[in-house]
């Protein structure tokens, strides 16, 4: 089979309302050439059947995850695991085989709204990833703690930054350099206020992957945030890039063989 990858649009990804910083959830798959899974976060506990529909609909069968990243404790991210873990019937049409977490401290959990309780997702598996919680000399915010990590399929990179922050994304610009180019990026907590233009500067990618509502996107680029200083490496991130490579998960789920063919993306 050939290797895939696609970026789930979350029912709350397609939200139509007036942007509030509401959660837009966020989810990945990447389908290997053997026809399993890597899939990443999920998004919120409503998107756990449609999630699933989808892996069944790209899979040979009943759909196997070799592995299942969470990149954070928040429930928009970790929220359609939970639900499926909890649903038998749901739990029974795919076969996971690992699951990947670096669970914070339980201080750094609870200071946000909607974080997990520390137990309700343990990690079983080791991942060898770019940065985590625990190359961080001081955490502030349950976002800071997003895994970062790179996955290689077909011959292209696709860098996964969660919800993280500046800070976090300068330390792993700095350490890493030029070995952060990537062909696909998703900017950092759907486009809003993280990442760092010191990661994005060296990451270079073809495509934006971008886990945002079509209002949120909006009031980034054309609305009220368009000079936000807060925003502003996202939206630098985007400007960078043709239109047509700023992948909205709010305009669907995007499925794209690999390795993707960039031109037809001008």
């Amino acid at each position: 089979m050939k290797p895939l990858l696609i970026q789930y649009s979350t029912i709350a990804s397609r939200n139509t309302d007036p942007f509030k910083w509401q959660a837009a959830g966020m989810g990945y798959a990447i389908r290997t050439g053997a026809g399993r899974f890597i899939v990443v976060d999920g998004g919120h506990p409503n998107d756990a059947e449609p999630l699933v529909e989808l892996l069944e609909r790209y899979a040979a069968g009943k759909p196997q995850v070799d592995l299942w990243i969470i990149t954070h404790p928040h429930g928009d991210h970790y929220g359609a695991l939970s639900a499926l873990s909890k649903n038998e019937a749901l739990r029974e049409r795919i076969r996971l085989n690992r699951l990947c977490m670096r669970m914070p401290a339980a201080d750094v959990v609870y200071t946000a709204k909607g974080a997990a309780a520390p137990g309700e997702i343990q990690s079983i598996c080791a991942l060898k990833v770019l940065l985590t919680v625990a190359d961080l000399a001081e955490v502030t915010d349950p976002n800071e703690t997003s895994m970062i990590f790179r996955v290689e399929a077909a011959g292209q990179s696709i860098l996964f930054l969660g919800d993280t922050y500046a800070k976090p994304s300068r330390q792993l610009a700095a350490q890493l350099g030029d070995a952060l180019k990537c062909d696909f990026c998703q900017l950092a907590h759907h486009a809003l206020n993280g990442g760092a233009h010191e990661l994005y500067a060296l990451a270079r990618p073809e495509v934006a992957l971008i886990p945002m509502t079509r209002p949120a996107y909006d009031a980034m680029l054309f609305g009220e945030y368009k000079d936000s200083h807060s925003t502003r490496h996202n939206r630098h991130a985007m400007q960078a890039l043709a239109v047509s490579r700023h992948w909205l998960s709010a305009d669907g789920d995007r499925v794209v063989e690999l390795p993707c063919d960039f031109s037809q993306w001008t």
